[in-house]
Formats: C-alpha cells, sequence, structure tokens
C-alpha cells in the first residue's frame, strides 16, 4: 500500500501529511498509524478545537501550543 509506505513513525512521534484537515488527521492517528493518544502542536487559538475534534474520533488528545 503507497499510502502507508510515506508514513515516518518511530512508535514515539509522526508528522502526518495526508491529513488534510483536523478530522482526517486525528482519524488516522488512529487507524494508519495504530496510536490511541496524541499530543498535537499548533497555534494555540486552534488547539481546544482541536483536541475536541481528536477526542470526539476516539483518539486521546493534549495540547502542546507552538508559538
Amino acid at each position: 500500500m503507497a499510502e502507508t509506505q510515506n508514513r515516518k513513525y518511530n512508535g514515539k512521534e509522526f508528522v502526518e501529511a495526508h491529513g488534510y484537515d483536523t478530522y482526517d488527521s486525528c482519524v488516522r492517528a488512529k487507524e494508519v498509524y495504530g496510536v490511541s493518544s496524541v499530543t498535537l502542536v499548533s497555534q494555540s487559538y486552534h488547539l481546544p478545537r482541536a483536541v475536541t475534534i481528536c477526542r470526539y474520533s476516539a483518539t486521546s488528545a493534549r495540547m502542546s501550543s507552538k508559538r
């Protein structure tokens, strides 16, 4: 599967290159990478919304603000 060949995941961190919106990235974290908990790094105004979306998609999420 070409999609999984492009992923870079070392068991601790990855950058999602094919999630074109927040919901898609959270779902892919669980379904493609097999993770159940993520740390989101984004601008502070976006984080509460992103965490809510990830939690809705059954992926536990925590915030890290990028300034």
